[in-house]
């Protein structure tokens, strides 16, 4: 389900939004969920895509690792898959974060939550898709197939 948001960074009170980048076929996919199957399954699908991916176990550790990325002056990410229930940090305070350094990062949020009113609530942290839970492989695939070319 499509909830494109137009630009990155308008709920963070910029002034100017964040260019949202469309992500390249040789980057690197992280996928932030608590649940080691979630993990696996889309990173499997993405090693079938030839798509590299990284992990992180929970929001905390997703926006560590993408601050990790800019303070080394590495590429940001391509894309971002959130679970948006988590322990520690949420994907919803996750997102926000990520989308306050202004990366440009496509950020698809993963959760059973995909009633109006909630997709209206990840529009404005910058979630520019979701993909509900549980998802079917063809969900997936139609998601990376929409980014990766």
């Amino acid at each position: 389900m499509d909830i494109s948001a137009g630009a990155l960074g308008n709920a963070n009170g910029r002034d100017r939004p964040c260019a949202l980048k469309k992500p390249r076929s040789d980057g690197v996919v992280l996928v932030c969920d608590d649940n080691l199957m979630n993990q696996e399954v889309i990173g499997l699908y993405l090693k079938r895509m030839g798509i590299r991916s990284v992990a992180a176990h929970d929001g905390k550790a997703c926006v560590e690792m993408v601050q990790e990325r800019i303070n080394n002056g590495e590429p940001p990410f391509d894309l971002i898959f959130m679970d948006m229930l988590m322990p520690i940090m949420d994907g919803s305070e996750a997102t926000e974060r990520i989308s306050a350094l202004c990366t440009g990062v496509p950020i698809v949020a993963m959760t059973a939550n995909a009633k109006e009113s909630d997709l209206a609530g990840y529009r404005k942290l910058g979630i520019s898709e979701c993909l509900g839970k549980p998802f079917t492989t063809q969900e997936l695939l139609g998601i990376l197939q929409k980014y990766f070319e």
